[in-house]
């Protein structure tokens, strides 16, 4: 038996989710696709038929993007009066738990719609002594609890009953130290982000600024595939683009159909025209949602002015530990932790946008009688 099936795992599910309209409308599901997705950590541009990227697009995510790491922290500072009135309910702020694993570890996230979340274990959870509901992903056997507080409703306020058991809770019955990663948007361009890192440092805690990490490449002889952007689009001819995208993306061969290359089987089933070079922007850290939005904005102003471009991609790639996705989604990892999107973007103002979450789905085994 040279090879013998210890295991044999079906494919996991594929969760992809298409939009199609113009980015020049006001309220589009682009839009709403940036916005709601809280956690960034990978930024990804590439740009067809193009050497020389303009510096309003290669700073957009290099420029007042810093973060911070909050050290050795209690969650019970997430509740702090003066953090609450200082930092949540004024400007954007996110915070995530740094170094722990979703589906084995306490979890910690604060969006900056308000809302703390909790996933926890279950014995943490028993701990604690705040009511939550069990893990939309085990609900069969509960055996992690997820616990939600809203920060900014009106009767969070010290004195208030509902306050002062969650301070309490948190503080006397949760014995829990994390490390966090920290990023605020100010309400006014006069006030520095830094405000929140001199906030931990003055309470005692260990803060260290983080930056972006940035690359660019550009490569020659790059045969792009061609792609309708419009509303009548073919959702299996986008998986293949996004295959491509990905491919390229990480400098994988495309020169399908080469008689000497044994390696390489690909080939793209889409029509490719030749676009001579292609620049690829990569931008890796903790990005939030605004800062995002700022550089969709300028990519969208530059491919209105690139009339002769094939399309424009903007792809973000989110944690993959992040308690949740969009919005107040759970999230968790079992094959993967992927919560992913990417947009094409075309001068005739027409785009592409496409969402995809891991199948959170345990892997099961089949056994052959």
């Amino acid at each position: 038996m040279l090879c013998p099936e210890v295991w044999n795992f079906s494919p996991p599910a594929c969760n992809f989710k298409f939009k199609r309209g113009n980015f020049n409308e006001l309220k589009t599901q682009c839009i709403d696709l940036i916005d709601l997705h809280h956690f960034n950590y990978l930024v990804s541009v590439v740009l067809p038929d193009t050497i020389n990227v303009p510096e309003v697009i290669t700073d957009a995510l290099n420029e007042d993007c810093d973060y911070y790491r909050v050290e050795d922290i209690h969650v019970s500072e997430l509740v702090n009066k003066d953090f609450i009135e200082i930092f949540v309910k004024r400007g954007h702020l996110i915070i995530l738990s740094d170094g722990t694993n979703i589906d084995t570890d306490d979890c910690v996230a604060l969006i900056p719609s308000g809302h703390l979340v909790l996933s926890l274990n279950r014995q943490t959870y028993q701990e604690l002594g705040l009511e939550g509901k069990p893990s939309f992903f085990s609900r069969s056997k509960p055996n992690r609890y997820v616990v939600q507080v809203d920060l900014k409703e009106q009767y969070f306020t010290p004195g208030k009953k509902y306050y002062n058991r969650v301070q309490h809770c948190l503080k006397e019955n949760l014995q829990l130290k994390l490390n966090l990663l920290v990023a605020w948007d100010p309400p006014e361009e006069k006030i520095c982000p830094s405000s929140v890192a001199a906030y931990f440092s003055s309470r005692g805690h260990k803060v260290l600024l983080c930056q972006p990490r940035f690359s660019r490449q550009v490569s020659y002889n790059v045969k792009v595939p061609e792609f309708f952007l419009g509303d009548n689009g073919d959702d299996d001819d986008a998986l293949e683009l996004i295959e491509w995208l990905g491919a390229f993306s990480i400098g994988a061969d495309l020169d399908s159909g080469a008689p000497d290359n044994f390696v390489n089987t690909y080939q793209c089933p889409l029509e490719t025209n030749d676009v001579g070079a292609a620049a690829h922007l990569q931008w890796t850290g903790y990005f939030t949602y605004s800062q995002i939005h700022r550089l969709f904005d300028r990519l969208r102003q530059y491919v209105l002015q690139r009339t002769s471009i094939p399309w424009i991609s903007l792809y973000v790639q989110g944690f993959a530990d992040s308690p949740v996705s969009w919005g107040l989604k759970e999230h968790q990892f079992y094959t993967n932790g992927d919560n992913n999107y990417v947009l094409f973007l075309h001068p005739t103002g027409n785009y592409l946008a496409c969402s995809y979450i891991s199948p959170n789905k345990r892997p099961k085994s089949k056994t052959k009688k």
